[in-house]
């Protein structure tokens, strides 16, 4: 996790990623395992393991800008797909994948990612997905 932290830090600060740093953001994605001693509640742990997804998500959200900006549309996919699996309750990469799908005309992909969502977070925590990702959805479904 410590690896992750210092990877992610060093290039996160980067106004553009170049080809090193964007090697760098993706060894920190692959060194993210989930998050920090999970079903542990002492209150020290909450505020550090909040604040690595956080940086996670930063990271992927970043990795797969770069990804994306050449040309590399389906390696941000599985990025999008394999950061689920670590943190299969992050929205926010769900949104991403019915954007990347919806730009791909792939709708019926789209939906089936919000249903997974549903699903997922229902599972869980029994919550709903929320407004941003629905709103996302309902504009999937009015095309």
């Amino acid at each position: 996790m410590w690896a992750f932290d210092a990877l992610s830090n060093a290039t996160l600060s980067a106004t553009e990623l170049n080809t090193e740093q964007a090697h760098q953001l993706e060894q920190a994605v692959l060194y993210y395992r989930g998050h920090l001693l999970e079903g542990e509640s002492r209150g020290w742990l909450t505020p550090e393991r909040e604040r690595l997804r956080a940086r996670f998500h930063q990271s992927v959200l970043r990795l797969a800008q770069h990804l994306l900006e050449h040309g590399e549309s389906e390696r941000a996919e599985r990025l999008y797909q394999q950061s689920l699996e670590k943190d299969p309750s992050a929205e926010v990469f769900y949104r991403q994948l019915m954007l990347h799908f919806r730009a791909n005309g792939q709708l019926t992909e789209a939906a089936e990612t919000y249903r997974r969502c549903e699903q997922v977070l229902a599972a869980i925590s029994a919550t709903k997905p929320s407004t941003e990702t629905r709103t996302v959805y309902e504009a999937l479904q009015r095309g």
